[in-house]
C-alpha cells in the first residue's frame, strides 16, 4: 500500500497503521497500544517503534519525538548498518520512494554536491512549515537518516 500524504501522517506498514501528525504524545501512545504496535520510551518525549515504510522492504527505527503533548519532529532509520555499494543502493531505493511521494527535493546545488561527495549526501523538501529530510552522514560509520521536522 502506498504512503500518499507523508505531509499530514505516516504510515506503518508493518502494521497497516496511519499516524497523523496531529496526535498528541497520549493518543500515540494509546493507538500503537490498541494495535499491538511494540513502543520504547526511552525518554519522556520520545517513542520509538518499528516497521517498515514507504512500502519498502526496509526495517526502520522511528523515534517521534514531543515538545509536551505536541509531535514536533520524526526521525527514521533504516535498522541494518551497511557499508559500500549496499549502503549505496538501499540509500537510492528510498531516496526514489521519498521522490515517489514528495517529488524532485528543491535543492538542486545540492544534488550536484551530492555527486561529488557521496559520504555526505542531502535532499531535502519543504512545504507549509514541513521539513522533511533525507541523508547519509559518515560521523562514527555511516549513517542513513529521514527526518521530519514538524
Amino acid at each position: 500500500m502506498k504512503q500518499i500524504n507523508i505531509w499530514g501522517y505516516l504510515k506503518l506498514d508493518s502494521f497497516g497503521v496511519e499516524t497523523p501528525f496531529s496526535k498528541s504524545k497520549t493518543e500515540f501512545i494509546n493507538s500503537f497500544r490498541e494495535n499491538n504496535i511494540p513502543i520504547d520510551i526511552p525518554t519522556e518525549m520520545q517513542i520509538v517503534v518499528r516497521s517498515k515504510l514507504l512500502s519498502l522492504d526496509v526495517d526502520f527505527f522511528i523515534s517521534f519525538q514531543f515538545s509536551g503533548e505536541k509531535l514536533i519532529a520524526i526521525t527514521m532509520s533504516p535498522n541494518a548498518v551497511l557499508e559500500g555499494k549496499a549502503l549505496d543502493c538501499r540509500y537510492n531505493k528510498i531516496q526514489k520512494a521519498l521522490e515517489n511521494e514528495l517529488g524532485h527535493p528543491h535543492n538542486r546545488l545540492r544534488s550536484i554536491m551530492n555527486l561529488l561527495d557521496s559520504d555526505n549526501r542531502l535532499s531535502y523538501w519543504q512545504r507549509d512549515g514541513i521539513k522533511i529530510e533525507h541523508y547519509l552522514l559518515n560521523r562514527f560509520g555511516m549513517e542513513e537518516i529521514i527526518n521530519i521536522k514538524l
